[in-house]
C-alpha cells in the first residue's frame, strides 16, 4: 500500500503528462477526511500545498487543470489557460538568433581548454544535430567559407503598408537594423528576433543611401532631392543640409509649381576616423564633407553620368567610384584628383566595395556580370557570372575574407568564393528569394545573419542552414550540411 506522500507524486506526474483532470484524481482514490473537505478546498493527504491548489482548482469535471503561480493561480479549461477567472491568450514563443552560445563555446574551448590553437586552422563540422551544441561564431571558422552561406530564411517582415525597401543599415553593435524607404520612412527592427519597433517619417523624399560612422554615434542618410540628415542613435535628427543640388533648372509641373530635377544622394561612406564623409550623387561628381561642420571640403569631377556607388579604402586616402558611365575611377583625397580608371564593365557599374585585405575591389553592373579587382595591377583579376539579370548589390563578408554575396534585379540571391572556378560557379544559390529586385543587403556585423531589402516592400533575413538538414530544394544544397559549399561532403573529419 503506497503513503500518502507517493500518491501525491503520482497525481502530479499524471498531471504534467496528461493535464490532469478531476477523473485522475477518482482513479488514485484521492478522498478527503471529512465531508466538508470539497467545500474548503482542503485536504490532508500528505501532498503539497501547489498539488492541493491544482486539485481544488480542477472542479472535479474532466478535462481540468491547474498549476500554482503565487497568491494566483492558473487554470485550464478545455485546454485554455485562465488567470483568476480571465481566459488568457495563448502565448507563443518568440524566436530568437542568439549567437552568444557559439561566443562562449569558442570561449571555452580556445581560451579555457586549448588556449594554443590557432585561430586560422580551418573548422569542420559532422553533419549530426549533435554537434550544434559545439557550433562557433563566423569569427572562428574563418578556414571554412561555407560556414557563412546563408540559406535558410528565418523572418520576413514588412510594414502594414507596403513600399519598396531602398537601404538597409545594422548598427555597429547589432541591436538594430534601420531600413529606408521609397516613402521617406525609417524601420527600426530588432537584431535578435528581427521583429519591429518603431517606424518614423525620416526624409520627404524617397531615402537613397544610409551609412552608420564606425564608431556607431551617428547615421547619415540621403534622399532623392539632395538633401542629407544627421540622426543619433535614438532617431533624432540633429542637422541636415543640401548636400548635391540640380544640374538642371527648375521647371512648372502641370500644377504649375516650382520643382526641382533634384540630384539624388546614391551612396555614402565614412573615412577610417570617422572625420569625414563622402557623397555621391547623379550630378555626375562626387564631394567630401567634413562630419562635424558638414562643410564641403573637396569635389571630384571626372565622371561623365551619374554616380551610383563609392567607398572610402578602409585603411588609406583613397576613394572608389562607379558610374553610369560604364567606368571605376580611383581618387585620391588629399589632391582631389583621379589616379586609376578602369573600364572593364559594358554597362552602369552600381556597386563598389572594397575587401577588408585593402587589395580587392568589387564591383556589380547591369552587365549582369561581377568583377574582382587587383588594384596593384588596375585590372580584373576574377569575373563571377551566374545572375541572368543586372547584379544591384554586394556585400563582403565581415570575417570570411573570400565571401561575398551578391543580390539581383530579378529577386535571386548568390554567395560567391574568390578562388573557385567558373566552372563551380556561385557556393550558393536562392532562387527568388524575393518577388521583385533586391535593392539592398548587409551582414550582421557578427556574420551570422544577412539582411536582403527589396522592390516588393520586404526585408529578408537568412541565417546558416542547421548541422545535418536536408532539402531536396535546389534553392539550399549542401552549402552548410557537412559540405564545402562546392558540392562536395565532407564525412571523414
Amino acid at each position: 500500500m503506497h503513503s500518502h506522500a507517493n500518491r501525491g507524486g503520482d497525481f502530479n506526474h499524471h498531471h504534467n503528462d496528461h493535464g490532469g483532470g478531476g477523473g485522475h484524481r477518482a482513479h488514485h482514490g484521492f478522498r478527503p477526511h471529512n465531508n466538508n473537505a470539497q467545500n474548503d478546498n482542503s485536504f490532508t493527504l500528505g501532498i503539497s500545498e501547489q498539488q492541493q491548489i491544482m486539485m481544488a482548482s480542477g472542479g472535479g469535471a474532466g478535462g481540468t487543470g491547474g498549476d500554482a503561480d503565487g497568491d494566483n493561480y492558473h487554470i485550464h479549461i478545455d485546454n485554455k489557460p485562465v488567470f483568476n477567472g480571465r481566459r488568457m491568450r495563448d502565448q507563443k514563443e518568440r524566436k530568437l538568433v542568439d549567437p552568444h552560445s557559439t561566443i562562449i563555446t569558442e570561449y571555452m574551448q580556445r581560451r579555457l581548454y586549448r588556449p594554443s590553437m590557432p585561430y586560422t586552422m580551418p573548422y569542420y563540422l559532422p553533419p549530426q544535430h549533435s554537434y550544434e551544441r559545439i557550433l562557433l561564431p563566423m569569427s572562428s571558422t574563418v578556414g571554412n567559407e561555407a560556414h557563412g552561406v546563408l540559406t535558410r530564411l528565418e523572418r520576413m517582415s514588412k510594414n502594414t503598408e507596403r513600399s519598396p525597401i531602398n537601404v538597409v543599415a545594422f548598427s555597429p553593435s547589432g541591436k538594430r537594423l534601420v531600413t529606408g524607404s521609397a516613402k521617406g520612412e525609417f524601420t527600426l527592427w530588432d537584431g535578435k528576433g528581427f521583429h519591429f519597433v518603431t517606424i518614423q517619417t525620416a526624409h520627404d523624399d524617397p531615402i537613397r543611401a544610409m551609412q552608420w560612422d564606425h564608431a556607431g554615434r551617428f547615421l547619415v542618410s540621403g534622399d532623392q532631392s539632395g538633401l542629407v540628415k544627421y540622426w543619433e542613435t535614438t532617431m533624432n535628427n540633429v542637422k541636415q543640409f543640401k548636400a548635391h543640388h540640380p544640374t538642371e533648372p527648375d521647371y512648372n509641373d502641370r500644377f504649375g509649381e516650382r520643382r526641382g530635377h533634384g540630384a539624388a544622394v546614391r551612396d555614402i561612406s565614412f573615412a577610417p576616423n570617422d572625420g569625414t564623409f563622402v557623397t555621391c550623387s547623379d550630378d555626375c561628381t562626387l564631394k567630401l564633407w567634413e562630419f562635424k561642420t558638414s562643410t564641403n571640403v573637396n569635389s571630384f569631377k571626372g565622371h561623365g553620368s551619374e554616380v551610383m556607388g563609392v567607398e572610402w579604402h578602409p585603411y588609406h586616402a583613397l576613394i572608389a567610384s562607379g558610374s553610369k558611365d560604364h567606368s571605376i575611377r580611383l581618387w585620391d583625397v588629399k589632391s582631389g584628383k583621379q589616379v586609376a580608371q578602369m573600364e572593364s564593365h559594358k554597362s552602369t557599374v552600381f556597386r563598389v566595395k572594397w575587401n577588408k585585405n585593402g587589395n580587392w575591389l568589387l564591383s556589380a553592373s547591369k552587365d549582369q556580370l561581377i568583377q574582382l579587382h587587383d588594384i596593384r595591377y588596375l585590372k580584373p583579376m576574377s569575373t563571377f557570372n551566374g545572375h541572368r539579370n543586372t547584379v544591384h548589390c554586394i556585400e563582403w563578408h565581415p570575417f570570411h575574407e573570400r565571401l561575398f554575396a551578391s543580390g539581383s534585379y530579378d529577386g535571386n540571391l548568390m554567395y560567391w568564393i574568390v578562388g573557385t572556378s567558373e566552372e563551380e560557379g556561385p557556393a550558393g544559390v536562392i532562387e527568388h528569394a524575393h518577388n521583385q529586385c533586391i535593392w539592398d543587403m548587409e551582414w550582421h556585423p557578427l556574420g551570422h545573419v544577412l539582411c536582403s531589402g527589396s522592390k516588393d516592400g520586404t526585408i529578408k533575413f537568412w541565417i546558416r542552414e542547421r548541422l545535418g538538414a536536408t532539402d531536396n530544394n535546389a534553392r539550399r544544397g549542401n552549402y552548410q550540411n557537412g559540405g564545402d559549399g562546392r558540392g562536395r561532403d565532407r564525412d571523414d573529419y
